[in-house]
């Protein structure tokens, strides 16, 4: 009994303790967005990086002190999503349940040009060039860099934000931890803020989806699959860069 006690103890120093190493990086995190916001308030918009290359800038920039706080973490890293087990039934089931996603965003595609009465088809691939002419191999390079990007992103918001806060916010009864995926959620578009309202909320709406995939595969192989699946889907086929307000 004596043995069990101090064992729990010792769970619990370490769960306070990486909890407030995650609070520590978090502010790092906040604080390193700021200067970053204010100094892009500085340049004038045509000397401003496009929006695709800010946003590789914010994510890669957030993931170093995330990256070190893992690495930091008394827990195993398969218990933050980072495993290769099981990854054809994770890759497979992923691509299952994304499937009704797709769907969904054809068919407000195509809500959305049927309500506007405009000329806009409703697959469009030349979206991401902002009304320049199409190119085939920028196109394809265009999709390489995004997809490259998806589980850098995604080992932010799900690995570091979500995966830390289902530690230090758990649920006993085995159910949906939502108040981790939405805590998750609004930290990871409020980094979006830079981009509008429109582009924020079309980063919070499907992190739902992916927070929920990831704590029941608990596998960042499985939401980065999806991620990249939806993001080509709805960017680079369908172009919803107009509606979101992104490009």
């Amino acid at each position: 009994v004596a043995a069990e006690a101090i064992q729990s103890r010792l769970e619990q120093s370490e769960a306070r303790e990486s909890a407030g190493r995650f609070i520590v990086y978090l502010f790092a995190i906040m604080s390193g967005y700021a200067l970053f916001i204010a100094v892009l308030n500085e340049l004038r918009p045509e000397s401003r990086p496009r929006q695709v290359w800010l946003s590789a800038m914010v994510i890669l920039g957030a993931c170093v002190p995330i990256a070190a706080m893992l690495r930091a973490s008394p827990y195993a890293a398969a218990s933050y999503g980072l495993t290769l087990r099981g990854w054809r039934a994770v890759t497979g089931q992923a691509v299952l349940y994304t499937l009704p996603v797709l769907a969904a965003l054809l068919a407000v595609k195509l809500l959305w040009v049927t309500l506007a009465g405009s000329r806009e088809p409703l697959f469009r691939y030349d979206a991401i060039f902002g009304g320049a002419p199409f190119q085939l191999a920028q196109w394809l390079l265009a999709m390489f860099v995004y997809v490259a990007l998806v589980p850098i992103q995604e080992f932010f918001a799900r690995s570091g934000l979500q995966g830390s806060l289902q530690k230090f916010i758990p649920r006993a009864d085995g159910r949906t931890n939502w108040t981790a995926i939405l805590l998750a959620n609004l930290i990871f578009a409020s980094a979006h803020t830079y981009l509008g309202a429109r582009f924020l909320l079309a980063a919070f709406v499907p992190g739902l989806f992916w927070g929920w995939l990831y704590e029941k595969q608990r596998s960042l192989l499985g939401v980065s699959v999806s991620h990249a699946l939806v993001g080509v889907w709805a960017l680079f086929v369908l172009g919803v860069q107009g509606l979101v307000g992104g490009r």
